[in-house]
C-alpha cells in the first residue's frame, strides 16, 4: 500500500498554503478574523514592540526648534512699464506668489544669511554636512565649505503659504530656540534686501533701456514728421490754418455758396423779365411791376398830374387853342415821353440783369468744376499723406509715453521702497517642533497594526498547523468530532477546581460533552461495519489531549449505560493517576506478568460506573508487553466482559507501542491538537499506522476555541445555543 493511498484514499500530506483557506483556497473576510484571533499575541506583540520603538526614538532623537516670519506679498504692485494694472487671474497669482516663494528659497538669500550671521564658524551646519568646524578668527572658508554650509542652511529652511492668501511664513529649523529666531529673522532681511536691490537694478535697466529708446524714437518722430511735409509739398496738398480740410475744400466750399447765390439771382433776374414781358403783352408796358414801382416813374407821374391839372385850368380859363393851353399840353407830351421811355429803360434793365445774373452763375459753376478736378487729385494724395501723419503720430504717442514712464522710473529709483511686509518676526518657540511625540506615538500605533498585521498573515501563510476540518479531511482522515478548549473558569466549580475528564460528569448537556457523544455515535452507528469493541485513542506526538480525549469519551460511553473498560497503556507518562486520586499498587504490567489478577487491578470510576485498568507507575522497559501473547490473551478475555474497551495508547512517532496496539484494536481515533500539531506530523503518523489503515475511523480536533467559528472547525452550536447547558 503506497503512502499515496493508506486505504483512506487520502493523500499523504496536504500542501495548500496554512492560511485557514476556506474551500477553492481562498481567503475570506472569516478566515482572516480568525487568523488574527488565534494569532492577537504576536499582533500585539509586533505592534507594541513598534509602539515602544518608537516612543523611545521620540526621545532619543535631539530636538529640533522652528520659529517662523510671516510675510504679507503685495500683489498689486506694478512698475511704470508694466503699464496699467489688470485683472489677474488665479493661475497669474498663483505663478506670482511661486515666485516670491522661490526667491526665498533661494541661494542668494541662504549665502546672505551665512555670511551675515557667520554660519561657517557654527558646528551644527559644519558637521551637519560633513565639514570640519571652524574656529571664531579662523581663516576665510574655502569656496566647498561655505558652499555646504549654505546648502546646510537651506535644507533647515522651509516657505509655506497660508492657504489662499498673500501672507508666506518664512521658517527655520534649528537645535538651538534662539538661534531658529534669528535665523529666520535674517532670512526676512536678506529677502527683503534681496527684493529691493532686485527692484533698484530692474530700474536702472528701465530707465537706460528707456532713455535709450526715446531718443531713437525722438529721431523718427522728426523723420517722419519732414516725410509728411515734403510729401505735401511735392504733391501740393495745403492745408488751412486752424482747420483740417485743405485750401482747395475751402475754396469748393466758398465757390459751393457762391454758385448757390448766383444761381438764385440768376433764376429771380430771369423770373422779373418774364413777369415783365408777360405783363407787357397782356396791359402795356405801364402795367409792369418794375415800372410801377420806379421811383422815376411815379415822379413824373406826380409832374403829369400837376401838369394835367394846369391844362385843365388853362382850357377853362382861356379855351384849347389858347398859347398857353397848347404850350401846357406840349410839356404834358413831353412828361408822356419821358415816362415811356423810362418805362421801356426799366423793362430793358431787367433783360439785361437777368442775362448778367445767368453769365455770373455760369462762371462760378465753370470755377466750381476745375477746384473739384483739383480735388480729385488732391485726395489720392491725401490718402498717402495721412498714412504719414498717422504714423508719425503713433510715434509721437510712444515718444510721449516712454517719457511720461523714465520719468518715473527715475523716480522709483529714489524712493527706495518695497511692497513685502513683514507682519510678524520670529520669536524664540518654546516646544520643539521635532520629534513630535504624539505624532510618533501616531506613527507607532499605524506601522505597529500595519507590520503586526503582515506578522499575522506571514505566521499563518508558513502555519502548516492543523486548523480545520478540511485540514483533516486533506489528510484522508474522517473529522469525528472538535472538542472544545475548557477555560478555568469553565473548570472551576463550587467545589474546586476540577479536570477536563470531570467536566463531563458535572456538564454533561455541554458543547464538550456532545461532541464526545458524537465521536460515540461514529463508533456504534458504523452503517454496514460492525460496532469496534477495542479502540485504541493515540496521535502523533505528546500533548495533543489525547488521554483527556481517551477518558472523556470512556466516561460519555458509560453514562450513556454501556460497559466500558479504559486501559491506560502510555506506559512512560501513566496519565490516568489524576483520574484515580491515588497510587495504585498494582496494574496492567503486573497483570500480564501474572504477578497480580484482573479482579484485583480494576478500578470503578463511581460516578459513571467506568472501570479501569491503570498503570500502577511509569514504566521504561525494553520489553514488547503489548505485543506478548499475555496481552492478546487479555484483550481477547476484556472483549467478552465489556461493550467497549477505550485503549489511551502513547504518541505514534513517540515509541512503538501504539503500531502494536493498534494491531491489537477494531478501530484506531487519532487525536491532533488544533493550531498545533502541524499536518507533516500528522500525516508521518499515518505512514507509521501504514500496516493498519483501514482501523483508522478518523479524528478529533482537541483544545480548540469554539469562538472561532471562522476555522470551520465543525461548531454550529451558536444556531441551537438552548441545546447546550454549559453553566
Amino acid at each position: 500500500m503506497s503512502r499515496l493511498d493508506n486505504g483512506l484514499g487520502r493523500p499523504s500530506v496536504d500542501m495548500r498554503a496554512g492560511l485557514g483557506l476556506a474551500a477553492g483556497g481562498r481567503m475570506g473576510l472569516r478566515e482572516l478574523l480568525g487568523a488574527f484571533r488565534r494569532r492577537l499575541i504576536l499582533f500585539f506583540a509586533i505592534a507594541g514592540a513598534m509602539f515602544l520603538a518608537s516612543i523611545v526614538a521620540s526621545l532619543l532623537l535631539t530636538p529640533k526648534y522652528t520659529a517662523a516670519v510671516s510675510m504679507k506679498i503685495d500683489m498689486s504692485s506694478r512698475t511704470p512699464v508694466d503699464g496699467p494694472e489688470a485683472p489677474r487671474s488665479a493661475a497669474a497669482e498663483q505663478s506670482a506668489i511661486d515666485t516670491e516663494a522661490a526667491v526665498m528659497r533661494s541661494r542668494g538669500v541662504a549665502a546672505l544669511v551665512v555670511d551675515r550671521l557667520k554660519l561657517t564658524q557654527d558646528s551644527e551646519f559644519t558637521s551637519a554636512g560633513g565639514v570640519k568646524g571652524l574656529l571664531p578668527g579662523a581663516a576665510r572658508p574655502s569656496g566647498s565649505t561655505r558652499d555646504a554650509v549654505i546648502q546646510n542652511v537651506m535644507n533647515n529652511m522651509s516657505v509655506d503659504r497660508e492657504g489662499s492668501t498673500y501672507i508666506i511664513d518664512m521658517a527655520f529649523t534649528s537645535e538651538n530656540p534662539r538661534k531658529a529666531a534669528a535665523i529666520a529673522n535674517a532670512f526676512a532681511d536678506a529677502y527683503l534686501d534681496t527684493s529691493l536691490d532686485m527692484k533698484l537694478k530692474g530700474a536702472q535697466q528701465s530707465s537706460r533701456w528707456l532713455n535709450d529708446r526715446i531718443g531713437k524714437l525722438g529721431q523718427e518722430v522728426q523723420s517722419a514728421d519732414a516725410a509728411v511735409a515734403n510729401y505735401r509739398s511735392n504733391t501740393g496738398i495745403v492745408t488751412g490754418l486752424g482747420s483740417g480740410a485743405s485750401v482747395t475744400d475751402q475754396q469748393i466750399g466758398t465757390i459751393t455758396s457762391a454758385l448757390a447765390m448766383a444761381e438764385s439771382e440768376a433764376a429771380n433776374a430771369q423770373s422779373k423779365a418774364t413777369e415783365a414781358r408777360a405783363q407787357m403783352s397782356s396791359a402795356g408796358i405801364e402795367s409792369v411791376a418794375s415800372v410801377l414801382a420806379s421811383p422815376v416813374i411815379a415822379e413824373l407821374r406826380r409832374q403829369r398830374t400837376v401838369v394835367l391839372n394846369e391844362q385843365a385850368t388853362a382850357s377853362t380859363r382861356y379855351g384849347p387853342k389858347h398859347p398857353e393851353v397848347q404850350r401846357i399840353t406840349q410839356q404834358l407830351n413831353g412828361i408822356d415821353q419821358q415816362i415811356k421811355d423810362e418805362a421801356a429803360r426799366i423793362v430793358s434793365g431787367l433783360n439785361s440783369e437777368a442775362r448778367a445774373a445767368q453769365a455770373r452763375a455760369a462762371a462760378v459753376r465753370a470755377q466750381l468744376d476745375q477746384l473739384q478736378g483739383h480735388q480729385a487729385v488732391n485726395s489720392r494724395a491725401e490718402v498717402e499723406a495721412t498714412s504719414l501723419e498717422r504714423e508719425a503720430e503713433a510715434k509721437r504717442t510712444m515718444y510721449n509715453q516712454l517719457a511720461v514712464t523714465a520719468q518715473q522710473v527715475n523716480q522709483q529709483q529714489n524712493l527706495h521702497e518695497i511692497e513685502q511686509k513683514v507682519l510678524s518676526r520670529a520669536q524664540p518657540p518654546t516646544a520643539p517642533s521635532f520629534p513630535n511625540k504624539m505624532l510618533f506615538a501616531a506613527l507607532g500605533v499605524i506601522l505597529g497594526g500595519v507590520l503586526g498585521a503582515a506578522g499575522v498573515l506571514v505566521a499563518e501563510a508558513m502555519d502548516s498547523t492543523i486548523l480545520s476540518v478540511a485540514d483533516i479531511e486533506g489528510l484522508g482522515l474522517q473529522h469525528l468530532a472538535s472538542l472544545p478548549e475548557l477555560t478555568t473558569r469553565q473548570l472551576r466549580m463550587p467545589r474546586g477546581p476540577i479536570l477536563p475528564w470531570d467536566y463531563v460528569v458535572d456538564r454533561p448537556m455541554s458543547i464538550f460533552s456532545e461532541a464526545l457523544r458524537n465521536v460515540r455515535s461514529a463508533m456504534t452507528l458504523g452503517g454496514s461495519r460492525v460496532a469496534p469493541k477495542v479502540v485504541v485513542i493515540t496521535s502523533s506526538v505528546p500533548d495533543e489531549g489525547k488521554s483527556i480525549a481517551a477518558v472523556s469519551l470512556a466516561r460519555v460511553m458509560a453514562l450513556s449505560g454501556d460497559r466500558i473498560l479504559l486501559m491506560d497503556c502510555d506506559l512512560r507518562k501513566n496519565a490516568l493517576q489524576d483520574l484515580l486520586k491515588g497510587k495504585v499498587e498494582n496494574g496492567l504490567v503486573e497483570l500480564l506478568a501474572g504477578k497480580a489478577k484482573l479482579a484485583d487491578v480494576l478500578v470503578n470510576d463511581t460516578p459513571t460506573g467506568l472501570d479501569i485498568l491503570p498503570l500502577s507507575e511509569s514504566l521504561f522497559t525494553p520489553k514488547d508487553l503489548f505485543g506478548s501473547p499475555e496481552m492478546v490473551a487479555l484483550i481477547k478475555k476484556l472483549r467478552a466482559s465489556y461493550d467497549a474497551i477505550i485503549i489511551d495508547a502513547p504518541p505514534v512517532l513517540a515509541v512503538t507501542d501504539a503500531r502494536t496496539l493498534s494491531a491489537l484494536a477494531d478501530a484506531v481515533i487519532l487525536s491532533v491538537r488544533w493550531h498545533s500539531t502541524p499536518r507533516e506530523v500528522v500525516d508521518a503518523a499515518l505512514v507509521k499506522l501504514e500496516n493498519e489503515a483501514n482501523k483508522i475511523i478518523g479524528a478529533i480536533l482537541t483544545r480548540v476555541d469554539p469562538n472561532l467559528r471562522a476555522n470551520n472547525v465543525g461548531y454550529y452550536h451558536h444556531y441551537a445555543t438552548d441545546y447546550y447547558s454549559d453553566s
